[in-house]
């Protein structure tokens, strides 16, 4: 059995990744990018820098990263000025059964400290974990195991005793690089490749269960 819960946060218990989304379009189209939401969603769980040279590269453009990236977040200054509307539903539920189950639960994100930090003062988030990884923490973000390597650190455990929640295809393929089996939790705006996690599930509700197969 799982001693251990390590959950991503946009996109898994926050609705955040469309705003996320919405965002970064407006600030490429206002530096001449215009770009589908449908081709940024397959860019889930990167970077906003490492976003915006994959949209640029594959168009022949060499962008003005750190401009757009100031829009970007101009833009999430506007949208992003209350977290406690994008809780996603039985989120709160969810780690209140596993932390009564005697899980320990730790946040691996590729979020900013401010960002975080925002979060658990609108949601109320933060009482239910024993350890936060955040971008500011690490040297490299998801795709790279780092996040998830550094969380297990803090807990204390080896990979085998934890488990991993994730919704992108870069935080899948984080937490399976640290070792971890995952359970994806699907959005049908969100591309997800079948077999990359080793639980799939519709709802929060969905996770217990699921982490109770794993051995």
């Amino acid at each position: 059995m799982k001693k251990a819960v390590l959950f991503d946060m946009d996109g898994v218990l926050l609705d955040t990744e469309p705003v996320y989304a919405e965002c970064l379009q407006t600030a490429l189209s206002k530096n001449g990018i215009p770009i589908p939401l449908q081709e940024l969603y397959t860019l889930a769980g990167l970077e906003v820098s490492e976003k915006i040279e994959a949209v640029a590269h594959a168009r022949g453009i060499l962008p003005d990263t750190k401009k757009i990236v100031r829009e970007y977040r101009a833009a999430q200054q506007i949208r992003l000025r209350d977290f406690s509307p994008l809780l996603k539903p039985d989120a709160k539920e969810l780690l209140q059964t596993l932390r009564s189950r005697g899980y320990r639960l730790a946040l691996c994100t590729n979020s900013t400290a401010a960002r975080v930090a925002a979060v658990f003062r609108d949601t109320g988030l933060g009482q239910f974990f024993s350890t936060v990884i955040q971008a500011d923490q690490v040297t490299r973000r998801k795709p790279d195991p780092e996040i998830y390597q550094s969380a297990m650190r803090d807990l204390g455990l080896p990979a085998e005793a934890c488990a991993a929640v994730e919704d992108s295809v870069f935080g899948i393929r984080a937490a399976k690089a640290a070792g971890l089996q995952t359970i994806a939790v699907l959005d049908s705006h969100f591309p997800y490749i079948n077999g990359s996690a080793d639980r799939t599930v519709r709802s929060l509700r969905q996770v217990t269960n699921e982490l109770e197969t794993f051995l």
